[in-house]
């Protein structure tokens, strides 16, 4: 809600602005507030996230050779100087300004505004309007500006994100919010997301990054998103389909229910693994998933994707790459994919399951 100013009834709002240099504009903005005090006004209350993002410099390899096992830093060390410093190039020209439509105005047509090399400008939608929030939208993220706790981002709005799964953030700055779930990563340390939650009236998506699962409340399929299993359950649903449908044994309600499956997997393209086996494995199964929904735009995506994962076409060098040559003949119907494929399992001791499940499958599209 916006706050009444005393003296002139107005209200007041968090105004979203822009300006190229921080430091310059902080120190004009506390002249400007001398100025006020000199007056007898009180001052503006201003917020400049890049003053609390302080730049990490890259580890000197000799200081690396010192601290780190084999003298190599370890790669989440770097990740974490790299998040921190792309953060703050990221908010650099953002500025909080709380203030009345008169006062914001009075601010940009200042002679040091109007004369200056670098403006301060609004930042607006896209229908030109100057975004304002108020102070109860605007509370959280002072905290997430000062603390800096969370590695975050402001991203154009994207309608198609909030249409995605929805959780409830049960603690912290953004407690009681509803975001949407944009990325779900498994980690060796658990599981976490990357959230999406609508700011400035719905023009911009704050992105929280690295969002512990365990600090939301997941209903309906997100639940099955978080288990350790749920690949495996992915695979023996799709293999299930694929199967079904060669034998022709559909029934009316399990084809319903295959459409149904089809449909809640078809959209988790944004899962995120950091093993990367098991991320190649998966985007094979979305594209198992995208033939079976005959959503050929996705298909023809996820048919270079899990190309380019290949070592060789020719000579597959593990049971993993294989599999990955079955699924391509499925989305494709080329010969040379199930060829390999099957001369692999002759000359060689399979031991995936994934792979002994699918061949009998691919045998039988062969023959047809």
């Amino acid at each position: 809600m916006p706050i009444k100013t005393e003296s002139t009834g107005e209200s007041q709002y968090w105004y979203v602005m822009r300006h190229l240099e921080p430091s310059v504009i902080e120190k004009q903005l506390r002249l400007e507030n001398d100025e006020r005090f000199s007056n007898g006004r009180p001052p503006l209350h201003y917020i400049i996230p890049f003053r609390y993002l302080t730049k990490v410099a890259p580890l000197r390899k000799t200081d690396d050779a010192e601290n780190a096992p084999g003298g190599s830093v370890p790669d989440k060390q770097d990740e974490d100087i790299e998040a921190n410093n792309s953060l703050r190039e990221h908010m650099h020209d953002f500025v909080f300004i709380m203030a009345s439509e008169t006062e914001i105005s009075e601010l940009l047509h200042r002679e040091w505004n109007r004369s200056g090399r670098l403006h301060l400008r609004h930042y607006r939608t896209h229908y030109g309007t100057p975004i304002r929030i108020g102070e109860e939208e605007m509370r959280p993220l002072i905290q997430l500006f000062v603390m800096q706790h969370q590695r975050y981002a402001f991203t154009p709005y994207d309608a198609g994100i909030t249409a995605s799964e929805q959780v409830h953030i049960m603690s912290g700055i953004f407690k009681d919010y509803e975001a949407s779930v944009i990325e779900v990563h498994h980690t060796a340390d658990g599981v976490n997301l990357t959230l999406g939650i609508p700011v400035f009236n719905s023009e911009a998506m704050l992105k929280l990054y690295d969002y512990p699962a365990s600090e939301v409340q997941v209903v309906g399929r997100m639940e099955n998103l978080l288990e350790p299993c749920f690949v495996q359950t992915v695979e023996t649903d799709l293999l299930d389909i694929l199967r079904r449908r060669i034998m022709h044994r559909d029934t009316v309600e399990t084809r319903q229910q295959a459409l149904d499956k089809l449909s809640s997997y078809g959209i988790l393209h944004y899962l995120k693994f950091d093993d990367g086996a098991v991320h190649n494995h998966f985007q094979a199964l979305m594209l198992l998933c995208a033939t079976l929904r005959r959503d050929k735009p996705m298909r023809d995506i996820l048919i270079s994707r899990v190309g380019q994962m290949l070592q060789s076409v020719e000579a597959p060098a593990s049971d993993e790459e294989a599999f990955l040559l079955a699924i391509l003949f499925v989305a494709t119907r080329k010969v040379d994919y199930c060829r390999t494929a099957r001369q692999y399992c002759q000359t060689h001791n399979v031991t995936s399951q994934s792979l002994k499940r699918i061949m009998p499958l691919v045998k039988k599209m062969s023959l047809r």
